[in-house]
């Protein structure tokens, strides 16, 4: 009998559970909470590569002025893929001076998840990240840096992730945003491979391959993890495991400051794209930074390049506007999109992340990007209220 109360209570509670989280959710109020996203590297319509900032507006029931919730795969701005090999492209370039004026007022924040952009074999060849070629679209304009102008001169909230002032941006477009935003990129990148043998991890792009044998005696020695470094100007060296590195992924640690304001964990791993940029205005508050740990041989080689062991992840600017610089490229994660229905669910997430996993960056989104921007993104809303209008 007491094992058939337990059996029946255990039931329950799986069925009741979810039923209760996704009441929680139908029965909160929206928000209104105009954004502007960017993201000019999308490769499918699902746009994973700001899914994980559209997954966080739906569950936090943060709408557009209209009353409307934020789509993937339509409320955003840059490259959209259609059928077959057609494409569409909707961005600030196709409007005036005055236009983009009255869109700075119109949005009360601006998000930029990516300004890379696609390359002709990334989308004519359906090859993804395997070799270098030449643009079809991408980076950074005059356009978008007057629309951030704008946003900053009205003390609007920006939100910028890896690589937006990076390649293929201009060097003019991009060293007036460094001196618009008080950050400065540093030229270098980095990426974490859970396997570096070519033959067993297809994700490595050939132009890390070609650019690696050409500069390093034709030889590809790794067969284990690690980390691939490549400035813009060409040079590129990789750091393997046990050889070069003592730890073999970057690793995220928090301030104590950030531990306490945004709920975040000491220490986490990050696997995927990084870049080293820093602030140029002591009124900029690191909030995170990666640490590289080489070894003997692998400090030699860092030191060589100039590369530090320890730079910015998270960067944070609270004056007269506000600021944030993602180091990572943090809105690009592996979710469900059917589980943002759910209140409460990236709290159970949190707790039962397996944090010792190296290579999962749903682990990342559900311990670091969830409970970050959803923070900023209430204190803003609670603060700048006036700024957003009824919600329909």
């Amino acid at each position: 009998m007491f094992r058939k109360i337990i059996f029946y209570t255990i039931v329950f509670g799986i069925i009741l559970i979810p039923v209760i989280m996704f009441l929680a959710w139908v029965l909160a109020p929206k928000k209104v909470m105009p954004i502007l996203i960017v993201d000019k590297t999308v490769l499918t319509p699902e746009g994973q590569e700001h899914n994980s900032f559209t997954w966080l507006l739906w569950h936090q029931k943060y709408v557009k002025a209209n009353g409307d919730f934020y789509y993937t795969e339509s409320d955003y701005f840059g490259f959209f893929p259609k059928t077959g090999d057609t494409f569409e492209i909707r961005d600030l370039m196709s409007y005036s001076s005055g236009q983009i004026d009255e869109l700075s007022q119109e949005f009360a924040g601006a998000y930029y998840t990516d300004t890379y952009g696609m390359y002709y074999n990334e989308w004519f060849l359906d090859t993804l990240q395997s070799e270098n070629s030449r643009k079809v679209y991408g980076g950074m304009d005059e356009h978008d840096f007057l629309f951030l102008k704008l946003m900053k001169e009205q003390e609007k909230l920006i939100l910028m992730e890896f690589n937006t002032i990076g390649n293929p941006t201009s060097s003019n477009i991009r060293s007036r945003t460094e001196e618009l935003l008080h950050i400065r990129w540093s030229g270098w990148t980095l990426r974490y491979f859970h396997l570096l043998d070519t033959l067993g991890n297809t994700e490595i792009p050939q132009w890390v391959v070609r650019g690696y044998l050409e500069q390093h005696g034709n030889q590809w020695p790794f067969r284990k993890a690690g980390i691939v470094f490549v400035h813009e100007d060409g040079r590129l060296f990789i750091l393997e495991e046990e050889k070069d590195l003592r730890l073999e992924v970057p690793l995220m640690r928090f301030s104590s400051y950030a531990q306490g304001t945004f709920g975040l964990p000491e220490k986490v791993y990050y696997p995927y794209w990084i870049d080293i940029t820093y602030p140029t205005d002591p009124a900029i508050n690191v909030l995170a930074d990666f640490y590289i740990l080489p070894t003997q041989k692998g400090d030699s080689i860092m030191r060589k390049y100039g590369v530090p062991h320890i730079f910015p992840a998270i960067q944070q600017y609270l004056g007269s506007y506000w600021f944030y610089y993602f180091s990572g490229d943090f809105s690009d994660n592996e979710i469900s999109n059917q589980s943002k229905y759910f209140r409460g669910l990236p709290l159970l997430k949190y707790g039962f992340a397996n944090r010792n996993d190296l290579n999962n960056r749903s682990v990342f989104f559900y311990t670091v990007y969830f409970p970050m921007v959803k923070k900023i993104m209430k204190d803003y809303y609670n603060r700048e209220r006036n700024l957003f209008p009824e919600t329909p």
